[in-house]
């Protein structure tokens, strides 16, 4: 998106959307022409201002868009850096002409750190996918689904030349565990004695992967590019029972990760205890499958599955970081950490945090 004026009318107060912007993005045949455009819903999300749009073309099928860009009062805030984090990631993507990703076409991308706007121009595949339902949860085939589509995204990314060297952590992890002996003061009426020590017990094991973390990314050493926040509700689930391959949407956490991280947030949320016991096994070993006909090498199961667990233990620490950092109410995260301390115990975290 080269034509500044062609952002500032998108997200004017009454937005307008291009023509022929639009037909320079889109790859339609000789002889295909727009015949109309019509915005067909505007609205604010917590992170960005949504454009729904559907594009008429002649001697072809209405092509329906999905447009993020700056909300209009773009104080600076955490939301608003969030979004311009996801704009970074497509950007990323383009740049690097990365093909096959499980995600929503992206058609465009244009970012100005310096004014602190954003456009993303997305296919809108809300016709043939929808969000997770509850009652879909029920169902273990799309837990399975899910999970190949994030060894498919990983398998992509793996060890790949793109993935940036990253410098030491130059951090005194004190105030981490300040932070967490904070949390649990505060709440010190609320949480058991065993609660308190899997708190403290988890940060302890995040403290020491991200000390290794670094190492890890610049040898190589298993590593890939993940979306940081790839829980069931970030996932588009195919209506159409023939398309097998759930998308990713939602970005702004993105970066360089260790695979089974994302893997460790897909099992955080709507993940029951019963599922946890009946397919979490069979999940990690389903992704790790993936990742091998994917053409990952040299990740052994055994090596796939002690990561997952270390990721995974140490999800118990989410409600402590949407409490200090969303200002998260007791009540939207209590029944999450309930879960995720059932899941620590359930994987051993204790054992793991005898390793470290």
């Amino acid at each position: 998106m080269k034509n500044y004026g062609i952002l500032r009318n998108i997200i004017s107060d009454e937005p307008i959307v291009d023509e022929a912007y639009i037909h320079s993005i889109l790859d339609l045949q000789a002889g295909q022409t727009i015949s109309h455009i019509e915005i067909t819903e505007i609205k604010e999300s917590t992170t960005a201002l949504v454009l729904k749009v559907w594009v008429y073309v002649k001697n072809a099928e209405k092509i329906n868009l999905f447009i993020k860009t700056a909300k209009r009062n773009k104080a600076e805030n955490v939301y608003h850096n969030m979004s311009m984090n996801e704009c970074k990631f497509y950007k990323f993507i383009k740049d690097n002409s990365v093909r096959n990703l499980p995600i929503p076409v992206c058609y465009d991308v244009f970012l100005s750190e310096e004014e602190g706007e954003f456009v993303i121009v997305l296919e809108d595949v809300s016709s043939c996918y929808t969000m997770p339902e509850r009652g879909m949860l029920d169902e273990k085939s799309i837990w399975f689904l899910c999970a190949g589509s994030l060894a498919k995204f990983h398998g992509v990314f793996w060890n790949h030349e793109s993935i940036p060297q990253v410098g030491d952590i130059e951090k005194n992890f004190d105030e981490d565990r300040e932070g967490i002996h904070c949390f649990i003061n505060e709440f010190s009426n609320e949480f058991d004695a065993r609660t308190k020590a899997v708190l403290v017990r988890a940060s302890e094991i995040n403290i020491s992967l991200m000390a290794n973390f670094p190492k890890r990314v610049n040898s190589k050493n298993n590593v890939t590019i993940g979306s940081g926040d790839s829980h069931i509700y970030n996932f588009m689930i195919p209506s159409n029972k023939a398309i097998c391959m759930p998308l990713m949407i939602d970005f702004q956490f993105w970066g360089e990760c260790i695979g089974t991280n994302d893997l460790s947030h897909l099992t955080r949320v709507a993940f029951s205890n019963e599922l946890k016991k009946e397919i979490q096994f069979p999940l990690v070993q389903h992704y790790h499958k993936i990742l091998l006909e994917s053409g990952v090498t040299g990740y052994s199961w055994e090596d796939c599955f002690l990561d997952y667990r270390l990721n995974a233990v140490t999800k118990v620490l989410i409600p402590f970081y949407q409490y200090a950092g969303f200002k998260r109410k007791y009540e939207e995260w209590i029944g999450d950490l309930r879960g995720l301390v059932y899941n620590y115990e359930y994987l051993n975290g204790d054992e793991l945090y005898r390793m470290i």
